[in-house]
């Protein structure tokens, strides 16, 4: 019989400790009770026989949840999918739902980051309106289509997995933890090998506090500004980096805020400020593409590494 293997489980769990903000209570319908993440099949995916929801034993010979390689290489009688009901939290950088949840997803998907690349799917709504589905067979840059999920998909969202990932839990709890991150709902750091911490800290001191950093001497007042080695014709290593960041990391930073201003608009206006579906995730898609050219970021106070 199918049944819910720990990843998928893990993942559920981190999604309810963070988001069921009144655990003993059913009656906040903010609230991402237990009951509204879901991982196997119920009697109505059992009758179709075709789910993610399943597992072997209760699929259907023709199954499109085991038709691909990566299905077949992994196809057992655990469960490879994930419903996420209705939610909304406020944290310090803003008031985050299920919704947002799913342009997030789509956006993740499509710029094929590291920990989405188990997913085989996603179905769920960006404006309440319309259910889309992501394919990954399709190619992992292809838009979310609409037309092809049933209209559930407006109060859940759905993530499917491919069967060979069972055991892993890069797409799972991993890409949830990074979402709480990144709403400002957990706090925590994306891991660093000691040789990046390295040169990261030789780097920022090297900038920022002046003196020796990668066994280059730096003045922290030009490096920014330093003009290229006449005879070389090439700026030093530090201050070429710095310079790439003040003139090349800032305009990345104000056009991601600035479609992330589009479409926070869109989605606070009943017709989505004329913007289909489709062009609401085409915007996510870029903003996850620019976050993924930023190295650190600095305020006035200098670099948050």
């Amino acid at each position: 019989m199918t049944f819910a293997p720990e990843t998928i489980q893990a993942a559920r769990r981190l999604k309810i400790q963070h988001l069921d903000v009144h655990p003993t209570s059913k009656s906040y319908p903010n609230d991402l009770d237990p009951d509204e993440v879901g991982i196997v099949g119920d009697t109505a995916h059992a009758a179709k026989g075709t789910s993610y929801h399943l597992g072997k034993d209760q699929l259907t010979a023709d199954a499109y949840s085991r038709r691909t390689a990566r299905d077949k290489a992994g196809l057992s009688n655990a469960a490879s999918a994930e419903d996420v009901g209705e939610f909304r939290i406020a944290t310090p950088l803003g008031t985050f739902d299920l919704r947002h949840y799913t342009a997030w997803l789509f956006a993740q998907c499509r710029a094929s980051a590291p920990d989405t690349l188990d997913l085989r799917e996603v179905i769920g709504t960006v404006d309440g309106k319309t259910v889309l589905r992501w394919d990954a067979e399709r190619g992992r840059a292809s838009a979310p289509r609409s037309g092809e999920a049933d209209s559930s998909h407006l109060w859940h969202t759905h993530k499917s997995w491919y069967r060979d990932s069972e055991n892993r839990d890069a797409s799972k709890a991993k890409l949830d933890e990074r979402y709480l991150r990144e709403i400002g709902l957990i706090e925590g750091d994306e891991d660093m090998t000691p040789d990046q911490d390295r040169k990261l800290t030789a780097l920022y001191n090297g900038i920022y506090g002046g003196g020796p950093s990668c066994g280059e001497a730096v003045d922290p007042e030009n490096v920014v500004n330093a003009e290229p080695d006449p005879k070389t014709g090439k700026r030093s290593a530090v201050a070429q980096a710095a310079f790439d960041f003040q003139n090349g990391h800032f305009s990345q930073l104000k056009q991601i805020r600035a479609n992330q201003a589009k479409i926070l608009t869109a989605l606070g206006t009943s017709d989505r400020g004329g913007m289909t579906p489709e062009k609401l995730a085409e915007l996510g898609v870029d903003v996850a593409r620019r976050l993924g050219t930023l190295t650190f970021v600095a305020d006035t106070d200098g670099p948050t590494l």
